[in-house]
């Protein structure tokens, strides 16, 4: 029974899972409700396809958030290639 109430059961309290959301509800609300609707949710931008938090969206610069992310690659293989001779 406290695995069916832990794990399956769909009136068990769960907390969102988006960040910054501090609601909680039962499991079933939140996955057939709360969870398209939560204004933490995170959407895929049309332009650059990056995850951009939905109350952000209309700030969203593609460019700025392309050209960090290209950093962190760049970072990111030098750092594999580094360790791969150590």
């Amino acid at each position: 029974m406290d695995d069916h109430q832990s794990y399956a059961c769909e009136k068990r309290i769960v907390h969102c899972p988006n960040p910054g959301c501090e609601e909680k509800m039962d499991y079933e609300k939140l996955v057939k409700e709360h969870f398209l609707t939560c204004n933490k949710r995170m959407i895929f931008c049309k332009g650059c396809l990056l995850p951009v938090p939905i109350q952000l969206e209309a700030m969203h610069d593609c460019k700025e958030r392309m050209a960090n992310a290209m950093k962190r690659i760049t970072f990111l293989r030098y750092f594999v290639k580094y360790n791969e001779k150590q």
